[in-house]
């Protein structure tokens, strides 16, 4: 399965969920990076509330430019980092607003670390935010986070 059937995926019911207090760790630690990165690289103040996935969107179109251009292109080990820093931020963002867990994903054989809404909604910022980078899927993270809320609502 490739990146952008996981991310399609993210609407189906199929796929199996376990709580996974690492993945916790990982992801609260690397949310809190993402807050001063946001704030030394960007100059973005983010603070948690759903609005301020609208700022990380910035950076976001910053480093997907960047990625795009030759001179310098990010390393992989840069994006990765980054999309767990930032994926971490909005599943926190989402998490803290709304309630969730971290944890394991599993969808077909592919094993992935996301959130599981109280709700059931089950998602994967990381897998998002890296595919936003990277130009696999233009949707910029305002407009997903946007999304998981409406989803949310249903």
């Amino acid at each position: 399965m490739d990146l952008k059937e996981v991310l399609v995926a993210e609407t189906k019911t199929v796929c199996s969920f376990a709580s996974d207090d690492n993945i916790h760790k990982i992801a609260t630690g690397s949310a809190r990076d993402a807050v001063e990165l946001a704030k030394t690289q960007f100059g973005l103040d983010l603070d948690w509330s759903d609005d301020s996935v609208a700022e990380v969107e910035k950076a976001m179109a910053w480093l997907r430019a960047c990625y795009s251009s030759d001179d310098p292109r990010p390393t992989e080990n840069q994006v990765s980092a980054t999309a767990v820093g930032f994926g971490s931020y909005i599943g926190e963002v989402f998490r803290r607003n709304h309630g969730g867990q971290w944890g394991i994903v599993t969808l077909g054989e592919e094993k992935k670390p996301g959130l599981r809404a109280d709700g059931g909604l089950t998602f994967w910022p990381w897998v998002q935010v890296r595919a936003r980078i990277t130009g696999i899927d233009e949707e910029n993270v305002a407009d997903y986070y946007q999304g998981l809320l409406h989803k949310l609502r249903q």
